[in-house]
């Protein structure tokens, strides 16, 4: 058996050792929850950024279908020139036989 006084210099020491484990595990505790609330303004900045690159790319998406379709329309306004520049061609051909 141990002696009193050994018996409470042990259980002094393993009171001081649960007290510094305490201590650990609060600042484990802090450390923890710091970095947790940096990981949600992390995860918001990206959610964010993420949002912020999909309206570019549906807008991208949607000017590029804009383009595509102005060139479509630009093409055959150009067609119907050319049509009828042929037919104001004949015309003058013609005219010019007339005359002769």
């Amino acid at each position: 058996a141990l002696a009193p006084e050994a018996a409470l210099g042990e259980s002094l020491e393993a009171a001081q050792e649960i007290a510094r484990l305490q201590m650990d595990i609060k600042q484990a505790n802090a450390f923890a929850t710091a970095h947790s609330e940096e990981n949600k303004k992390l995860k918001l900045a990206l959610q964010e950024k993420n949002a912020f690159i999909q309206a570019q790319s549906r807008s991208h998406s949607h000017f590029r279908q804009t383009w595509k379709r102005e060139q479509e329309l630009f093409q055959d306004e150009k067609r119907a020139f050319s049509c009828e520049q042929e037919t104001w061609t004949r015309r003058l051909e013609n005219i010019k036989k007339d005359v002769a």
